[in-house]
């Protein structure tokens, strides 16, 4: 009896802490779109990079919103770091183009489409799809391996070294998103290094507004890709779009 009134209990208190968290949102939320509208928009920044990191908002306005408001403030690493994480949610072309001319009129670096660049794009933009054909053709070379196990047939050592190499090319593929994502220099000087320490040997220098590529990190040290050759910089130093 006690066991049924503690859980009725507490699935009472979540209703009630969703409830309320809701209509928390709907109040911050009405207040940054009106202080926006007012054009108040140092005031509603505020109030939306909050939203989006404590509550479940819509977030493609709401990195949209933030990008058009630190474009006003001419404040370019913000507004391509929030363009980024809009472009991740709703890949559009328009969004993209706004992204590099914005990138080449400040002479940043890391926007052009290159070779990796290029397919690093289209694998964000039809990840889903390629995933679904991966899929396919995996449960299609499963089927037709269990149809001759329970057939008795002969299955060829090749075709069991193709098919465990396959599986393992498509657990890396499925899991790349966990480690690939967008970096966008916030810092004017941030060092390349070697390792992932503050007394490794700096190798380089790169500033403000330039494009990363982020492969994962080591406690406060992201590994990046910049210009074809492997570096670490600390977290501090970079916007991170999400995944």
């Amino acid at each position: 009896m006690l066991l049924k009134i503690l859980r009725l209990f507490f699935f009472f208190w979540l209703f009630y802490t969703q409830v309320t968290d809701c209509k928390a949102q709907n109040i911050l939320s009405k207040k940054a779109d009106s202080l926006f509208n007012d054009k108040k928009y140092e005031e509603a920044a505020l109030l939306y990079e909050n939203l989006l990191v404590n509550h479940k908002v819509n977030k493609p306005v709401t990195h949209l919103k933030l990008a058009y408001i630190y474009e006003k403030f001419a404040d370019n690493p913000k507004t391509l770091f929030h363009l980024y994480n809009y472009y991740n949610l709703k890949p559009e072309d328009k969004v993209f183009e706004k992204m590099n001319k914005l990138a080449f009129d400040n002479n940043y670096e890391g926007y052009e489409r290159s070779d990796v660049n290029f397919l690093l794009m289209l694998y964000k933009q039809f990840y889903n799809y390629i995933i679904i054909l991966f899929l396919a053709i995996g449960v299609y070379i499963f089927t037709v391996l269990i149809n001759k196990k329970i057939k008795f047939e002969y299955i060829a050592t090749k075709q069991k070294i193709v098919t465990s190499l396959y599986l393992i090319l498509l657990l890396l593929f499925i899991n790349l998103p966990k480690a690939y994502s967008i970096g966008i220099v916030n810092n004017e000087k941030v060092y390349l290094r070697d390792n992932p320490t503050a007394a490794a040997k700096v190798l380089g220098v790169i500033t403000k507004g330039n494009k990363l590529n982020v492969l994962g990190n080591e406690d406060i040290w992201l590994k990046i890709l910049w210009k074809k050759k492997f570096y670490y910089v600390n977290e501090s130093d970079v916007f991170v779009v999400n995944n």
